[in-house]
């Protein structure tokens, strides 16, 4: 709940610069959404909304955009075509990204995993290793 509130936080700060004036809350809240789900899902930082123009960001925004232009482009359906198109280049390029961050979560975890495995071992008397309940 605490990732909730310190995005939320940093949203109305963005928003407070605007108070009483016509603005459109699409690109900010979203930005949010998008904080707020990979601190929660992935246990990582993005700041999106500190940053918007980061690879990552950027790369999640295109991907929407392309996917959606795909689905309602019956001849970019075959795989094989899509890739030979500037659209299936750009698909490409930022699934890496978004596979790279990712891939590189995923290894902080499991070295942070591995760590925190690795100081519950303790050994017994007989010279045999045990684990700690906590």
């Amino acid at each position: 709940l605490h990732v909730m509130v310190d995005q939320t936080e940093i949203l109305l700060d963005k928003l407070e610069d605007n108070v009483g004036k016509s603005v459109n809350v699409h690109p900010p809240i979203s930005l949010c959404s998008l904080d707020i789900i990979c601190e929660t899902a992935m246990g990582t930082k993005v700041g999106a909304q500190t940053d918007s123009k980061s690879p990552y960001v950027s790369a999640v925004y295109d991907s929407m955009g392309l996917s959606f232009r795909r689905m309602i482009s019956p001849w970019l359906y075959n795989d094989t075509v899509y890739s030979l198109t500037r659209s299936g280049r750009a698909w490409s390029r930022n699934l890496k990204i978004l596979k790279d961050f990712t891939r590189n979560v995923i290894d902080a975890r499991k070295l942070e995993h591995l760590c925190s495995a690795k100081e519950n071992l303790q050994e017994n008397d007989f010279g045999m290793k045990k684990r700690s309940a906590f």
